[in-house]
């Protein structure tokens, strides 16, 4: 039997991601990214929370690298989700996250695999904003009310 270890409660979503995997870190400038090591694999993201989300992905290899250990083992790799802006431009929004765990998801069709990442920027952060602002027209989520869910959360767990 598995037990439960969240602390926080997840919102649910169906969104199309990619996770990428860039040599770099976290103190490139705003709005840069380093460049493209491996990548991209396509996902659908499951749920979120103010500090990681669940996402889905098809296989956890790409370009001889694995999207969880490769960042673990070299420092000069990081991960990101990649989520498509709307409109016909190739931007996408991305978030530099860490892979804390994955799994497999067998069914009948296929293997998959669930991966839990935690977000490396704060909640009030204009990735995660910006993100916020996407998820408001996806249905049964209020865009005030999930970015109040996101700041309150965030000031709590600074407050510990």
């Amino acid at each position: 039997m598995i037990v439960e270890k969240r602390k926080l409660t997840r919102v649910e979503i169906d969104l199309p991601v990619n996770l990428v995997l860039r040599k770099g870190n976290l103190v490139l400038r705003k709005g840069e990214n380093g460049p493209l090591v491996a990548g991209p694999v396509p996902g659908t993201l499951n749920n979120v929370t103010p500090f990681g989300a669940g996402l889905t992905v098809e296989h956890v290899f790409v370009d001889n690298h694995h999207l969880f250990y490769s960042p673990e083992e070299n420092p000069e790799i990081m991960l990101y989700l990649e989520i498509p802006l709307s409109g016909e431009s190739d931007e996408n929004l991305s978030i530099p996250v860490k892979p804390i765990w994955f799994d497999t998801v067998d069914s009948e069709e296929s293997t998959s695999f669930y991966i839990g990442i935690e977000f490396l920027v704060p909640p009030e952060n204009d990735q995660l904003r910006q993100f916020n602002e996407m998820i408001k027209g996806e249905p049964g989520h209020n865009s005030k009310l999930f970015r109040d869910f996101f700041l309150k959360l965030w000031s709590r767990m600074k407050n510990k």
